[in-house]
C-alpha cells in the first residue's frame, strides 16, 4: 500500500512558492501551461534522511555536486524568502551550527502592521529591497555581529524576512517610509482652507527660490522666469480649467520641495498633501504635466525619506510616459520647438530618475535606454550627463545583480568593464579626478560626485564580502585574498566611499546649500556602511575608517535636523557602537604569543609590526581603539583595556565571524566555498 514515493534533488520555483509536490523535469508536470515559469535554483537541495544524519556532513560533498546546467549563466532566481525557509527546514540538524550555508536570500524582506496591530496579511505593509539595495548590505553587517556573538545561525523566519536588522539598525522606518508628521485629520481639514492663508505669496516666493537652488538642475522642465510665472498664477483666479488645475498642482509640489531645504517639515507635508488631493482628480490623465508632477514628487518622498513611495511615484511616470509616447520622437512639423525641447527633457529626467533608483533599491526598472528613441535636449549639459550615468547604472543592475557568470573573476571583468565606462563620462562631463570645466553651480557638482561615486560603490561593492569569505579557514586551498584582482576591486569600492564622505562633506562645510539637501545623508550612510563592514573583517583599518566616519558624523549633525537625516545619523552611530564592541569583544580574547618574531606572519592585518624585543607586549605595538566619538561607547573601554594589558592576541580577521552565514549567492554568480574551481 505504502509505495515509495521517488525523491528528487530539487524542485522548480513556482512549486516550491506553491508548497507542492514537482516532478522535477523541465517543464515539470505543474507547469506545462507556462514552460518559461518552469525555474530551478542553481544548487541541489540536500536531503538527509533521519537515519542518515549523524553522517550528513561526511556526505555532503557528495550530496552537493551541481548539475551540468549550472555552469551556464542563468537569471537569478528572486524566491527569496521562500528559498530560505526550504534551505532551512531541510539542512541536516548537526550541520546547522558549522556548515556554510549555500543560499539564505537575495535581499531583505521585511512585513509592517498599518494599524499597528496584528490584523492578517491583508492589512501588512510588505516590501522588498534587492541585494544592491543599502538595506541588503546592512543585514549582512547584522548577520555577521549575531554569529560573532554566538547567537547561532540567524534561520528562523524573522531574520530571513530582515525585521531584527531593521530594528538593530533603527532602519524600519526608512524601509517602510517616514510616516508623516502631520495629523491626518488637520491635513483633511486644511483642503477648505484658502491656500493665501496658508501660505503668503511672499513665502511662496521664497521656498521657490530655494527649489531653484536644490532641485531645479534636476527637473529643469520649465525656466526660472517661467516658474515664477506660474507661481502668480497660483494665486489667481483664473477658470478651473484641467489643464491649469494640474500646473497648479506641480508648482505646489515643487514649492513643497523647496519647503524641505528648511526645518519647517510640517509645513511641506500640509503642501505637498494638497497638491496630491488635486492631483487626486488627474491621475488616470496621460498628460506631460502630470508626468512631472510624478517626478516632483518622487524627488520629494525621496528627501523625507521615503523610497518606496519615489519608486512608485516613478513607477507611474514611466507607465503614463509609454501610454503617452514619450520615448518616441514625433515628426518635428508637428510640434513646437519649445514643446520639443519640454518633451526631450522630461523623457530623459524620468529615465535618470527611474534606472538609478531602481539600482539603488534592488528593484527592477521600468525604462531601458534601448527603449528611447529621443535625442537629449540642447542646453541640458546636466540632463545629458545624469542620463549617462543612468545608463551606466542600468548596465551595472544588469550585470553585476542581474546574471551569474562561472567565475568571480568573469564578474570582476564585468565590473572594470563598467568602472572604465564610468571615468569615461566622469572626464566628459568633469567630476571625479577631472578637472571641473562644465559646472560651477555646488548643489549640481555634489550631487553628481554623489551618484557617480555611489554607482562605483554598487558595482564593486560584492567584492567586498568576497574579500572577507577569503579570510575564512572554509575558503579553500587557493585564498581569494591572494588574488591582486580581488584586492584591487575591494580597493575600488573603499576608495569610493571615502571620497565620496570626503568631497560630499566637504560641500557641506563650505556651502550651506548643501547642508539642506536632505538626501545627501543617503549616500553618507552607504558609503559609511562599507567602511564599517570592511572594518568589521579588517580590524586594523579601524583607525582609518574611523576618521571618515567621524568626519560622516559631524556633517550629519550640521544638516538639518529633522528626517531623514536624524534617523540617518542615529542608525550610523548604532552601527558603529555593535561594529566597535564585537571588534573588542575579538581583542579582549588575545593571547600573546611566546616569540613575535617567530609567530609574526599569524597577524596579516597589524599595520605596524613590532620591532623591539621579545619582552615588549605585542599589544603596545598595534594600533587600538578608543572612544572618539563620544556616543556611547564606555560600556566597551574595559574590554578594549584588557586587550592593551598584553593578555590575548590572536589572528585579527575575527575568526568567529561565519562569512558563509551572508548571502553570498545574492552577490557573486559564482560558488564562493570552493575558490580553487571557480579563480582563473
Amino acid at each position: 500500500m505504502n509505495t515509495p514515493v521517488e525523491r528528487i534533488s530539487k524542485a522548480c520555483d513556482p512549486c516550491r512558492t506553491r508548497k507542492i509536490r514537482c516532478n522535477g523535469q523541465e517543464p515539470c508536470g505543474h507547469c506545462q501551461k507556462k514552460p518559461s515559469a518552469c525555474v530551478y535554483r542553481l544548487r541541489n537541495r540536500i536531503r538527509a534522511r533521519k537515519s542518515t544524519q549523524p553522517n550528513a556532513q561526511n556526505a555532503q560533498p557528495q550530496q552537493q555536486q551541481p548539475s551540468p546546467a549550472t555552469s551556464l549563466p542563468t537569471p537569478i532566481v528572486t524566491n527569496e524568502v521562500t528559498e530560505a525557509a526550504a534551505a532551512k527546514d531541510n539542512q541536516p540538524e548537526n550541520s546547522t551550527k558549522d556548515a556554510p550555508q549555500g543560499k539564505v536570500y537575495h535581499g531583505v524582506m521585511a512585513s509592517h502592521s498599518i494599524s499597528g496591530e496584528s490584523v492578517g496579511p491583508a492589512g501588512n505593509s510588505q516590501l522588498f529591497y534587492g541585494p544592491s539595495s543599502n538595506f541588503a548590505f546592512l543585514q549582512q553587517i547584522h548577520r555577521s555581529l549575531l554569529f560573532s556573538h554566538g547567537n547561532g545561525r540567524p534561520g528562523d523566519r524573522a531574520v530571513q524576512e530582515g525585521g531584527p536588522g531593521l530594528d538593530m539598525f533603527m532602519q524600519r522606518s526608512i524601509f517602510f517610509g517616514i510616516p508623516s508628521q502631520v495629523d491626518m485629520l488637520l491635513l483633511y481639514q486644511s483642503f477648505s482652507t484658502p491656500l493665501v492663508d496658508i501660505l503668503p505669496p511672499s513665502e511662496a516666493q521664497i521656498y521657490l527660490d530655494h527649489f531653484k537652488a536644490a532641485s531645479y538642475h534636476l527637473l529643469p522642465f520649465y525656466t526660472e522666469s517661467e516658474l515664477d510665472q506660474l507661481l502668480h498664477r497660483l494665486y489667481e483666479d483664473d477658470p478651473e480649467t484641467s489643464g491649469a488645475l494640474q500646473t497648479k498642482g506641480l508648482i505646489l509640489a515643487m514649492i513643497a520641495n523647496g519647503v524641505l531645504q528648511t526645518s519647517n517639515t510640517a509645513l511641506a507635508e500640509t503642501l505637498f498633501a494638497r497638491a496630491k488631493f488635486q492631483m487626486t482628480l488627474f491621475e488616470d490623465t496621460v498628460t506631460l504635466t502630470m508626468i512631472q508632477y510624478s517626478l516632483v514628487a518622487a524627488d520629494y518622498q525621496l528627501h523625507m525619506g521615503r523610497p518606496n513611495s519615489a519608486y512608485l511615484h516613478l513607477g507611474n511616470a514611466s507607465r503614463q510616459a509609454f501610454a503617452m509616447g514619450l520615448h518616441k520622437e514625433p515628426p518635428q512639423s508637428s510640434v513646437r520647438q519649445d514643446s520639443l525641447e519640454m518633451q526631450r527633457t522630461t523623457m530623459w529626467c524620468l529615465y535618470f530618475h527611474e534606472s538609478w533608483h531602481a539600482l539603488s533599491l534592488g528593484r527592477q526598472g521600468a525604462i531601458r535606454h534601448s527603449d528611447i528613441s529621443r535625442p537629449f535636449p540642447e542646453g541640458q549639459s546636466l540632463v545629458v550627463g545624469l542620463s549617462r550615468l543612468a545608463h551606466i547604472a542600468e548596465q551595472s543592475a544588469e550585470a553585476i545583480y542581474g546574471r551569474r557568470y562561472d567565475s568571480l573573476r568573469q564578474l570582476y571583468y564585468a565590473a572594470e568593464s563598467i568602472h572604465c565606462q564610468l571615468k569615461q563620462v566622469a572626464e566628459l562631463i568633469g567630476i571625479g579626478s577631472a578637472p571641473q570645466q562644465s559646472l560651477s553651480d555646488h548643489v549640481a557638482l555634489q550631487q553628481l560626485h554623489n551618484i557617480y561615486y555611489h554607482t562605483i560603490i554598487l558595482t564593486f561593492r560584492p567584492f567586498i564580502i568576497a574579500g572577507a569569505a577569503s579570510t575564512h579557514p572554509e575558503g579553500g586551498s587557493q585564498p581569494l585574498g591572494e588574488q591582486m584582482w580581488l584586492r584591487q576591486a575591494c580597493r575600488s569600492a573603499v576608495d569610493a566611499a571615502q571620497d565620496l564622505i570626503m568631497y560630499s562633506c566637504a560641500k557641506i562645510r563650505t556651502v550651506p546649500r548643501c547642508r539642506a539637501l536632505r538626501f545627501n545623508a543617503y549616500f553618507l550612510e552607504s558609503s559609511c556602511g562599507v567602511l564599517l563592514y570592511d572594518m568589521l573583517w579588517h580590524p586594523s583599518k579601524h583607525e582609518c575608517h574611523l576618521e571618515y566616519i567621524q568626519m560622516t558624523l559631524a556633517c550629519l549633525e550640521s544638516m538639518v535636523d529633522e528626517q531623514p537625516v536624524v534617523t540617518a545619523r542615529e542608525s550610523l552611530q548604532q552601527i558603529l557602537r555593535a561594529v566597535e564592541g564585537t571588534i573588542s569583544k575579538q581583542s579582549s580574547n588575545m593571547s600573546t604569543p611566546a616569540d613575535i618574531t617567530s609567530n609574526f606572519l599569524q597577524f596579516p592585518n597589524v599595520q605596524f609590526p613590532p620591532s623591539g624585543s621579545a619582552e615588549s607586549s605585542v599589544a603596545e605595538q598595534l594600533i587600538h581603539f578608543s572612544d572618539a566619538l563620544g556616543i556611547g561607547n564606555r560600556d566597551l573601554q574595559p574590554a578594549m583595556m584588557s586587550a592593551t594589558s598584553g593578555e590575548s592576541v590572536q589572528n585579527t580577521t575575527n575568526p568567529e565571524l561565519n562569512v558563509f552565514t551572508t548571502d553570498l549567492h545574492s552577490f557573486f554568480p559564482c560558488d564562493i566555498e570552493t575558490p580553487s574551481t571557480s579563480l582563473e
